[in-house]
């Protein structure tokens, strides 16, 4: 998407990875992102003459999001037109704001007791997940749903417009594609790519140019189509595999007709330097392979979790950022764009299971968990973004993740990693913290490192391969987004490490006092707490199992009998659970 660029604006995409209940993590942080950049606004049209205050602009021009992080997207998307209003005070416990659906819909709307009801199962329909789905559809309804108009605040001139949103979701289905081979009796090699992303563009009006492989989303309007196919591709990809209900989606087949950079000819440049020439060119699926072709112009598929396949969704905010652009500046003297992760679990993902002693250890459920967690991991592997991250000179991405900073405390960092992350869904004291605890990182973020530095060189390469060293002062004052931001031989802002920066995002107004936490010992989960789950668990095992004996045999009799023996167990199973909830989250300290 080729896009207009202005010298003095320096644009960011914001990657939101897959974070089950850490989401409210998430959502702290794009709460404090969003009023920092509220506040920056208000202090140059109310202190036009104040050197302290950098006068460059700061525009988001891409969201991507997978799972939890693509529905956090989807709320902030839809939270554009109308605005919203910070969360502040939750240190004090000050109540939130209504109308600040990224904390309504993280912190208050969704619990556990919510997901172990059985109304998904009450008109007799099949089971479609392990756990209650319907609450989601509420709060999709609330957060991002089709239907109405809405007034407010007007567009914020820090958010870009139009917006491009990529949500990513795993395609059960599949996009079929045919490998063409020489002197084969078939026609060639079928194969079926299952990972996919729904595109939407958001703003007042549609571009000019037609969006090709994407669905536009006015603005302040949500009565048309596309603001029901939003909130299903939202839902989508949170749609936890097996644990949260599969939704059904659809998109043109013509959004599958895009170019691929498909590699030439490489010429040397050096010992450890080539030059690749690539052509672009149209891919096209084959509706006609695997002897079920397709004739429609829509294909529609069920659509699971979008983490399962590309949890980390970066890739797709940066090449929508770079437009035409081959890549996105790097250097301190170019930079002009960013991407910034939101990750809530930058966990290792290699932790050095199924060695060969773990054969004598495991039975086949062990084998089957390694080999789920395999495909999951091999699918999400990105060598070319290994490749891209080699170079650590590199001021075009950025990671905002959980840390507990100058404040250790025992246990885990947030609430939200037990339970496998499941954990914040248990309790709203912990989304709470969550939320809070984003609100915090964020504010460290654009204070200690979402700035360039003022002090010290770094290499820089020449067309020719040459070297030099440079000092960083002088490649920010070069660069063209900032050199009439501040006046660089007086400026004085420092990081919290008392070196000489200028920050991307600076902190202004109430953006500026620090962000004080939820004490860690005031969202301990009691045991009263704990045993209120009981009932909603075993009612939800009791639903489930019937469920389940239903679709295995159409009998009265084993139904009855499944019945039975799940009566005189379920209290069993709850008790089973509830130790195992137990002893996760003393480990994690809550």
């Amino acid at each position: 998407m080729n896009v207009e660029r202005k010298n003095d604006v320096f644009e960011i995409g914001l990657a939101m990875a897959g974070a089950i209940s850490g989401g409210a993590y998430a959502a702290g942080v794009i709460d404090f992102l969003f009023q920092a950049l509220s506040e920056w606004e208000k202090a140059k049209a109310e202190r036009p003459d104040d050197p302290d205050i950098p006068r460059h602009d700061v525009r988001l021009r891409v969201l991507s999001g997978a799972s939890a992080g693509g529905m956090t997207a989807a709320v902030l998307a839809a939270s554009l037109p109308g605005g919203f209003t910070p969360v502040t005070g939750l240190d004090q416990g000050a109540p939130a704001p209504a109308n600040n659906k990224l904390y309504q819909c993280w912190v208050e709307r969704i619990d556990i007791r919510h997901l172990l009801t059985d109304t998904d199962l009450k008109k007799n329909t099949s089971l479609k997940s392990i756990l209650d789905s319907t609450v989601l559809d509420s709060i999709a309804a609330y957060g991002f749903g089709a239907g109405g108009t809405i007034s407010g605040a007007a567009w914020p001139r820090y958010v870009s417009d139009p917006l491009d949103i990529y949500l990513t979701v795993a395609n059960l289905r599949g996009v079929p594609y045919t490998v063409r081979f020489q002197g084969a009796a078939q026609k060639g090699h079928e194969c079926v790519r299952h990972q996919d992303h729904v595109r939407f563009v958001l703003g007042d009006a549609p571009p000019a140019v037609p969006l090709g492989d994407g669905f536009f989303l006015r603005a302040g309007d949500r009565s048309g189509l596309n603001w029901g196919i939003f909130s299903d591709a939202a839902l989508a990809t949170g749609a936890f595999p097996v644990g949260l209900a599969p939704r059904a989606l659809f998109k043109p087949k013509s959004f599958y007709d895009k170019k691929w950079d498909i590699p030439g000819c490489a010429e040397p440049l050096g010992e450890d330097a080539r030059q690749v020439t690539f052509r672009s060119r149209i891919v096209p699926p084959d509706w006609t392979s695997g002897g079920c072709p397709d004739s429609g112009e829509d294909l529609d598929f069920l659509a699971v979790d979008g983490g399962l396949m590309n949890n980390e969704p970066f890739e797709l905010a940066r090449k929508a950022l770079a437009g035409s652009d081959p890549c996105n500046p790097r250097g301190l003297g170019d930079v002009s764009r960013a991407v910034i992760m939101i990750d809530p679990f930058p966990a290792p993902g290699w932790c050095g299971k199924g060695k060969d002693q773990d054969l004598d250890k495991g039975d086949v459920l062990t084998f089957a968990g390694l080999m789920f967690g395999a495909l999951t991991a091999q699918a999400r592997f990105k060598p070319e973004e290994i490749a891209l991250a080699l170079d650590e000179d590199v001021y075009s991405r950025f990671l905002i993740s959980p840390s507990k900073g100058n404040d250790p405390w025992p246990g885990s960092t947030m609430a939200a990693e037990s339970l496998g992350g499941f954990g914040g869904f248990l309790s709203r004291k912990f989304r709470q913290f969550d939320f809070q605890l984003g609100r915090r990182n964020c504010q460290k973020f654009l204070k200690d490192h979402f700035v360039l530095p003022l002090e010290g060189k770094t290499g820089v390469t020449d067309e020719d391969g040459n070297t030099f060293m440079t000092e960083n002062l002088e490649l920010v004052r070069s660069n063209s987004v900032f050199r009439n931001s501040v006046n660089f031989d007086t400026f004085s802002y420092k990081d919290s490490e008392k070196h000489p920066v200028l920050p991307i995002i600076p902190l202004c107004g109430e953006a500026f006092p620090p962000v004080h936490l939820i004490p860690r010992g005031n969202i301990r989960m009691t045991e009263d707490e704990l045993q209120e789950l009981r009932q909603p668990i075993i009612r939800r095992l009791t639903a489930v199992a019937g469920a389940l004996s239903g679709r295995m045999i159409k009998s009265g009799l084993f139904r009855w009998v499944v019945s039975v023996a799940v009566w005189f167990k379920k209290q069993d199973m709850a008790d089973s659970i509830l130790d195992a909830i137990r002893t996760d989250l003393k480990k994690k300290n809550l």
